[in-house]
């Protein structure tokens, strides 16, 4: 389904327009539809919240790193109601996240904090990375020990990412596991909530983790950089 110019609603904003001026946008729609190529030459002030509203899409704008990080500096996503992630050249609306969700992290971040001093790593939850053409947000991160100012962290800095899936097992386990180990992402780990499951991906290579293994309530993990940050699991989930 192709929509001509004009019959497109003019939804982009200025901060884009600004960043990207007379370019076309790739839209893939949520129903699975074939991606539509609109070409828009004259956006005009409605909001990025319009957009969205307007294409109902999960993903959008075929971009680069550099063109996805002009669009927050101008201003892009501000009052966007709604969690972005930048994956594969595409903008993702993610799905918010619950109470639970923001426990376990909270419960993540104070198991690390008590542990680990900051010459070891420094901990995030949910900031960007810098991964090949994505800019991944995980739950939660330790990350090489130093300041990283106005550049984001690379894989190389990784020294283990988390994602807490409550609502996101089949993504978390699929494409972002591809995702970190195309790019060598060292350790990952995915808190399935539901399954109270922790499964631990470990040696990225060739593109895939070559050993992946599951771990139940009863027992206790501990990340390949730092074995003695012990993590029981009957002390994890609920």
């Amino acid at each position: 389904m192709v929509r001509s110019a004009d019959k497109v609603q003019r939804v982009v904003s200025d901060s884009i327009l600004a960043a990207f001026p007379a370019r076309s946008i790739t839209v893939r729609h949520v129903d699975g539809e074939i991606p539509s190529r609109v070409e828009i030459e004259h956006p005009t002030d409605v909001t990025m919240e319009g957009f969205f509203k307007e294409f109902k899409m999960s993903a959008t704008l075929k971009l680069s790193v550099p063109e996805y990080e002009q669009m927050i500096a101008r201003g892009a996503f501000a009052g966007l109601d709604r969690k972005i992630e930048f994956i594969g050249g595409e903008l993702r609306e993610m799905s918010p996240a619950g109470p639970v969700h923001d426990d376990y992290i909270e419960f993540l971040l104070a198991w690390a904090a008590g542990l680990v001093s900051k010459n070891e790593c420094r901990i995030r939850c949910q900031s960007g990375l810098r991964v090949g053409d994505s800019v991944p947000e995980p739950d939660f991160a330790l990350l090489a020990p130093k300041r990283y100012g106005r550049n984001r962290p690379t894989a190389d800095d990784v020294l283990l990412l988390v994602e807490v899936a409550d609502s996101s097992l089949t993504y978390d386990l699929g494409e972002k596991a591809q995702l970190y180990a195309r790019h060598g992402i060292r350790e990952y780990w995915v808190v399935d909530v539901d399954g109270r499951t922790l499964h631990r991906h470990i040696d990225p290579t060739n593109g895939s983790y070559q050993m992946i293994s599951r771990h139940d309530r009863h027992s206790t993990v501990s990340p390949a950089f730092h074995p003695s940050l012990k993590l029981p699991l009957s002390d994890l989930f609920l």
